[in-house]
């Protein structure tokens, strides 16, 4: 709150000032309060109409608060303008991803321009194509991923979605628990592999295991849900996992 008051004053001296606006919109951001966080962002998009960092941050925070039209609007917004910007290419397609547009969702994720970006492009790929019931075509893509040792997240978590599939779910846990004991790991991806490994463990009724990263990823962020957009994701699945893909 001090930090804002401190931001907030240099508005009053130099009004729509970019950097103060993204620095009050990234601590909102930080501390949850997401809706906040997008009106100030959308006052700075309005405050620098030609400048990519602002659009791209009030996408994100969009997309964290459910309203996948709306960050689709806005990485779309870029292409337009730099359709090779790849940070775009891949939001969009998580984007997609997240408002259970799957298939469209997988040729976006395709289209993304490869380079040394440090995108997990494999793993996104391959949990579309587990969420569409190719488990075949995913295991086949994920695994010389996961098997090389340099899995990101979503690689992780595609082949932790996998597991039980090809009885691989104890090698899942040991590549989770490996990667928790990283040094490169950051807060969101702890949180996530604590939760995939917490599922894991309860799947195999090892419940103190389960119930010890289920709280560690709990406590790492909190959990914000979003019904509206649960719901139409849930519509989404009902419409594409029909009788012949499960």
């Amino acid at each position: 709150e001090q930090a804002i008051a401190i931001w907030l004053r240099l508005l009053q001296l130099v009004p729509n000032d970019i950097e103060a606006l993204g620095a009050i919109a990234a601590i909102y951001y930080e501390h949850g309060r997401l809706a906040s966080a997008a009106q100030i962002y959308e006052r700075a998009v309005k405050a620098a109409p030609d400048e990519i960092s602002p659009l791209m941050h009030l996408g994100l925070t969009q997309l964290d608060l459910g309203n996948t039209d709306k960050a689709l609007e806005c990485f779309s917004d870029i292409l337009n303008r730099y359709p090779q910007h790849v940070e775009a290419q891949y939001n969009r397609a998580l984007a997609l991803e997240r408002s259970g547009r799957f298939v469209e969702a997988l040729d976006a994720y395709e289209r993304v321009l490869p380079g040394e970006h440090g995108l997990d492009l494999v793993g996104a790929r391959a949990c579309i194509l587990e969420k569409l019931g190719a488990f075949e075509a995913a295991h086949a893509l994920i695994e010389p991923v996961v098997t090389s040792g340099a899995a990101g997240l979503r690689s992780l978590d595609a082949f932790a979605r996998l597991c039980r599939h090809f009885g691989e779910c104890d090698q899942a846990i040991e590549w989770i628990e490996s990667r928790l004991h990283s040094t490169d790991v950051d807060e969101n991806e702890q949180r996530h592999l604590h939760f995939r490994a917490g599922e894991l463990y309860d799947r195999q009724k090892r419940y103190d295991e389960a119930f010890q990263h289920f709280q560690v990823g709990n406590r790492l962020k909190g959990y914000r849900y979003n019904a509206a957009d649960d719901e139409r994701y849930v519509d989404r699945l009902i419409e594409m996992l029909t009788p012949t893909v499960l």
